[in-house]
């Protein structure tokens, strides 16, 4: 019973976090979930896009502290997907990605991201 508690508890954490953008460059863009939509969702690709773009660090431009060529997201990303990234802050310091907790706010608590996703996800 315990370790199926933990497994629980584990499952409905996962729900609630998302990729925080540092470098990109631990994050798969296509598989991650780290676009900031209501709940945290990953960036669904173009049936042709470029397979060679694996990670978030591929749509950075590092020396600018920018997302790249915007003509590179069209060709991979739909238009909602595109708006999602572009939303997102490369930023100007060196930081590592980081997993962070998507729903809840300033003094936001455990508790009541485990309340809301009970309600949404019905778990």
């Amino acid at each position: 019973m315990g370790w199926q508690s933990i497994l629980w508890g584990r499952r409905i954490i996962m729900k609630g976090v998302r990729w925080r953008v540092g470098t990109g460059s631990s994050i798969y863009c296509k598989e991650d979930k780290w676009l900031p939509k209501a709940f945290p969702s990953r960036a669904y690709p173009k049936i042709d896009h470029d397979p060679s773009i694996c990670l978030v660090s591929h749509l950075i431009d590092h020396s600018a502290h920018a997302w790249d060529n915007k003509r590179i997201l069209e060709a991979n990303f739909s238009y909602e997907d595109i708006q999602y990234i572009l939303s997102i802050l490369v930023p100007y310091v060196h930081q590592e990605d980081k997993l962070i907790w998507h729903l809840t706010t300033k003094g936001g608590t455990l508790l009541s991201l485990v309340i809301l996703l009970l309600v949404n996800f019905s778990i």
